[in-house]
């Protein structure tokens, strides 16, 4: 059901939140808490509706991001690297880049204090595809290490893989001695796709003739792959289920609660609260997200005012905040050391000596588990600006909206795939009402470019090793701390949307 409703769909602008749902919201810099136009309110502040009439809305948008990253050499003094993800030359642009929106709303008016109704929509997601590159494993890795003999021969560990994540083969004359490589060169592309939609049924209700209460049950459902990253199979605790998976599905509920107040004429408040929202495991990827597979939706809340001094003009700010932090999956920093030392080398003990040193059982430290590593993305604070200007039949909208964007620094690697950064967003709109019944809309979205540098912490990991008196390696460790010749990589994106859409009124 969610691939054939909402078939090629993915976008991110508030983290991976979308910006605003309805048009007069996206028009409006995504502002619309304490503003009541039209039945797509709900989809924002369920005690909005109970203003309005009977009417059916329908919207469909093209979405259009532009994703890149850069990878840059290491610095002239690093030593032995985990993983570093070979230089680019130039930004590595995502292939992806048109997807499309629809969202429909249908609201019944009960009676003159009362409606209900149901919201279709989607809520958020995000998509990369990366195609070509390599990385490199093992990179200068100790002499002690490489003198190491096994079976009469020196190994060599050092290995470049196709792919951005070394999910393809070695490349031609490699050898991979431990496995670092995916299986595969169909693996050289990689990427994932997230989507997440939303059928929110509502009942709103005016309690007094100027404040409304609305209450609006969220059944979620959403859908991800993964694609090239099956060099870090041996690094999970569920390796069978950490890429090319193909989709896995997902489906759970929460709730959203709203109030709406005219407090005196020309002057509205509006606020509303999401819960968590619980969802069922991604199985397929179980060993990938933190948490064994866990994708929640996050809470979140919007407070709003509308200031409406004279009958033409409109003035709205909202603010928004979203706890990506909350959840697992999206909020677990990846640290470094942690990662090295007590998931990465059990593992590569194990494979060095046969399972004689090391461990293959499941660990904390590695992906898939509770606290293992995830995108590291803080909690985001959204503020929203809106005007409408009426003239007869013609209301023009424009909107700016500001944020922090919540991938930090640190967590640069991981999020190639997760590239969450817009922070400003500039909006316009225009909606004209051509019969008492029928009004068309308009609206456009264009999301500022905005770049994050930072440090790959596994590119530059200097380690070092314990022998035992028959020279078998009994220890190894990495430190993975940041400094100055950790590989740098910068992360791209920008976005425009637009889109079109009626509203039609029944009464």
């Amino acid at each position: 059901m969610l691939a054939g409703a909402f078939p090629a769909m993915a976008w991110a602008t508030n983290g991976y939140f979308v910006g605003g749902m309805s048009l007069q919201q996206m028009a409006m810099g995504g502002a619309g808490t304490a503003m009541v136009e039209d039945a797509g309110v709900a989809t924002l502040n369920p005690a909005g509706p109970a203003w309005t009439r009977t009417q059916f809305m329908f919207s469909f948008s093209l979405f259009e991001p532009q994703r890149s990253f850069e990878a840059f050499p290491r610095g002239a003094g690093a030593g032995t690297g985990i993983l570093n993800v070979d230089p680019t030359n130039g930004a590595r642009r995502s292939v992806n880049r048109h997807f499309y929106i629809p969202g429909m709303t249908y609201n019944y008016r009960w009676d003159d204090n009362t409606s209900v109704g149901i919201a279709m929509y989607g809520n958020g997601g995000l998509n990369t595809k990366y195609n070509g590159g390599s990385a490199t494993f093992g990179q200068n890795l100790p002499l002690g290490l490489t003198g190491l003999p096994v079976g009469g021969v020196l190994p060599v560990f050092q290995v470049q893989c196709e792919g951005p994540f070394g999910g393809g083969s070695p490349l031609p004359g490699q050898t991979d001695t431990l496995g670092f490589c995916g299986d595969s060169s169909s693996h050289t592309i990689a990427g994932v796709d997230l989507i997440q939609m939303f059928i929110a049924p509502y009942y709103s209700r005016k309690i007094t003739p100027n404040f409304s209460v609305g209450i609006e049950p969220l059944i979620a459902a959403q859908r991800f792959k993964a694609s090239g990253l099956a060099a870090f199979r041996q690094f999970s605790n569920d390796p069978g289920e950490v890429t090319d998976n193909g989709y896995s599905y997902s489906f759970g509920g929460g709730v959203r609660v709203g109030v709406l107040w005219s407090v005196i004429p020309g002057l509205g408040v509006g606020a509303s609260y999401q819960s968590h929202v619980f969802m069922t495991p991604f199985r397929k990827y179980a060993g990938l997200f933190a948490d064994h597979g866990n994708f929640d939706i996050p809470s979140n809340y919007n407070i709003g005012i509308q200031i409406h001094p004279w009958e033409a003009h409109r003035f709205l700010f909202d603010f928004q905040r979203i706890f990506y932090n909350e959840i697992k999956s999206v909020g677990n920093n990846l640290d470094a050391n942690d990662f090295a030392n007590n998931c990465a080398v059990p593992r590569l003990l194990a494979k060095l000596t046969g399972g004689v040193e090391g461990s293959t059982a499941s660990n904390a430290s590695c992906l898939g588990s509770s606290s293992g590593p995830g995108f590291g993305w803080q909690a985001m604070s959204v503020y929203k600006f809106g005007y409408q200007f009426k003239y007869g039949h013609l209301k023009l909208r424009a909107g700016y909206s500001f944020t922090k964007q919540p991938v930090r620094a640190n967590n640069i690697l991981f999020n190639i795939l997760a590239p969450g950064l817009i922070e400003n967003h500039l909006t316009g709109g225009v909606s004209y009402e051509l019969t008492h019944a029928l009004t068309l809309e308009t609206a456009f979205v264009y999301a500022f470019g905005h770049s994050v540098y930072g440090q790959n912490p596994l590119s530059n990991a200097p380690g070092s090793i314990a022998l035992a008196q028959n020279g078998t390696p009994v220890g190894l460790a990495f430190d993975a701390s940041h400094d100055p010749n950790d590989q740098t990589i910068r992360l791209y994106m920008r976005q425009f949307r637009a889109a079109v859409g009626f509203t039609y009124r029944f009464e």
